[in-house]
């Protein structure tokens, strides 16, 4: 991926995007696109946030992708250009980014696309922290996803949005939660619930130590189809600990979850992996 600076607010990203493992099955999408960015935060802690941007996409299917994917590209091809404008607005009041142990952090954004592909998307974000004493903090955690077709379209296969993973609901494989095909791939879906709980403290004999700390979380979510009734019953739960670590070379997270109400066909991973991302 490369950027050109063009002046003060705008930009030129160029490159290709691999999607494969978005879904954990196999496509390509080749999207450059040009965006002006129009971000102004008006204050230190909320900030609104505005961008229009022309998308030019390539898809590229392969004989393993879903159905779902072949389904749509033979329908609509696999080269279309469609205008998207996204906006949306967040406010941080965390006593910090890496280690919060007070606060929330909101965010709010929203999308429509029209030309070759119509569509458009709304989404939540809720976190805050709680410090129950010295030691103990209790983060509660959500997130509400939805999209839907404009113009008698269907949403793109490429938009919808996917559940499970460190991220989303740990000790199950990313990506996997939600709609299938007969072949058992996630084709994902147009509403996403996500939420958590987790009791944050630090490492035994290390209670000083601001960069290494432990927690005990139930995790839970669910991705739905279109047109398809949300059902609470659905949605999957896991429990477990995680291990987390500010490192010298970015925040490391390591998670042990057992799922709490696994059904048949659901992709287990009770061990997971993450480096680079925020706690």
């Amino acid at each position: 991926m490369k950027m050109r600076q063009i002046g003060k607010s705008g930009n030129v990203l160029c490159g290709t995007i691999a999607l494969t493992s978005i879904a954990a099955s196999a496509f390509a999408a080749d999207a450059p696109p040009l965006r002006d960015w129009l971000n102004h935060p008006l204050a230190t802690r909320s900030v609104p946030e505005h961008a229009l941007g022309l998308v030019p996409t390539d898809d590229a299917t392969f004989d393993t992708s879903p159905r779902a994917y072949l389904d749509f590209v033979n329908q609509f091809g696999n080269d279309y250009v469609y205008g998207a404008f996204t906006a949306g607005w967040q406010r941080d009041t965390r006593d910090s980014v890496i280690t919060p142990n007070a606060g929330g952090f909101t965010r709010l954004s929203g999308e429509v696309a029209g030309g070759d592909l119509e569509y458009y998307r709304l989404n939540f974000q809720q976190s805050y922290y709680w410090r129950l004493s010295r030691i103990y903090t209790l983060l509660a955690r959500g997130e509400l996803g939805y999209a839907h077709g404009l113009g008698q379209k269907p949403v793109p296969f490429f938009k919808g949005y996917y559940a499970g993973g460190p991220d989303s609901v740990r000790g199950f494989r990313p990506f996997s939660l939600g709609p299938r095909d007969v072949d058992g791939n996630s084709t994902g879906g147009t509403f996403k619930v996500i939420g958590a709980t987790e009791l944050l403290f630090p490492m035994p004999g290390a209670t000083a130590e601001q960069s290494l700390r432990l927690g005990a979380f139930i995790d839970f979510g669910q991705v739905y189809a279109a047109d398809t009734q949300v059902r609470l019953g659905e949605l999957r739960y896991a429990g477990g600990f995680a291990l987390q670590w500010l490192s010298p070379f970015g925040p490391l997270r390591l998670s042990i979850a057992n799922p709490i109400n696994r059904k048949d066909g659901d992709q287990v991973q009770r061990l997971q992996f993450t480096f680079g991302t925020g706690f």
